[in-house]
């Protein structure tokens, strides 16, 4: 028989206590933490309006200096992920179980990728 449980929270201070907690209840196979972000998406907001100029001023570059009068947008497509999984953070069980301290966690990094596809048709 197995039971499972997942809590999130936003609080780093609050995993300690809890993983401590899953161990004093019976818990033998903890699978975490794990860190995410809350709305990956309204991360990559701002990234794709900075890609999306950056990538008009090159096309309008090149198209200017190949004699061409401007660059058209043809196709955009986007792909994008998460960055690899980060690296489970360090749990340090404490070795003295009357120990009153909870268990210390330090966070990893989470990252977030994005990549945009552009095609430009140069205009004479």
């Amino acid at each position: 028989m197995s039971n499972t449980v997942r809590a999130t929270t936003s609080n780093i201070a609050d995993i300690g206590p809890l993983l401590d907690a899953l161990v004093a209840a019976g818990g033998t196979n903890i699978d975490g933490p794990s860190f995410g972000m809350k709305d990956p998406d309204a991360q990559l907001v701002g990234a794709r309006g900075t890609a999306i100029k950056a990538a008009e001023a090159k096309a309008q570059d090149y198209a200017r200096l190949t004699g061409f009068r401007a660059a058209e947008l043809v196709s955009l497509s986007e792909g994008g992920s998460f960055g690899p999984n980060p690296p489970m953070p360090m749990v340090r069980m404490a070795m003295d179980a009357g120990s009153a301290k909870a268990t210390p966690i330090e966070p990893g990094q989470v990252g977030n990728t994005l990549t945009l596809n552009f095609q430009y048709r140069l205009v004479r």
